[in-house]
């Protein structure tokens, strides 16, 4: 086990490792409240929206952005999920440039549903700026209660 990992591949490798991670951020988040209309048990459409904004910015887009997507959608649910640690790191031995992700913004929506409300609304901002947009596939390995 010594002689394979002071060998030149097992140094390649873990050169390799640190030029990936120099290249990720990792965001620890805390689950944000889930808001909800109509019937959300499976909306198959999911959205997400990296932002950077304060606090008080995100909690008024969440208010919008329900009431917008409500209007146009019988059924959607969204979650506003804050960063709540921004010196996470990998290995310390790598550099990262610093974090400007202030909170991830979860929507989903129902089977063939294109968001094209979220990006507007968001651009109208001045207070808060897109880092980054996602239309993602969810796959839920241990379904648990919702708490409602």
């Amino acid at each position: 086990m010594r002689v394979a990992m002071e060998s030149a591949e097992q140094r390649a490798c873990i050169e390799d490792i640190r030029g990936f991670l120099a290249n990720v951020t990792i965001l620890v988040q805390q689950e944000g409240e889930t808001r909800r209309h109509g019937d959300v048990d499976r909306l198959p459409v999911k959205y997400l929206y990296l932002l950077a904004g304060p606090e008080a910015a995100m909690r008024t887009i969440g208010d919008t952005l329900l009431t917008i997507l409500g209007a146009s959608f019988d059924n959607v649910a969204l979650r506003i999920n804050p960063i709540i640690d921004r010196r996470f790191s990998v290995d310390p031995n790598v550099s990262a440039g610093g974090q400007v992700v202030d909170a991830v913004l979860e929507i989903w929506l129902p089977r063939g549903a294109d968001d094209t409300f979220t990006p507007r609304v968001l651009n109208e901002r001045s207070d808060v700026d897109v880092v980054g947009a996602f239309q993602v596939d969810e796959l839920i390995l241990k379904d648990h209660p919702v708490e409602q």
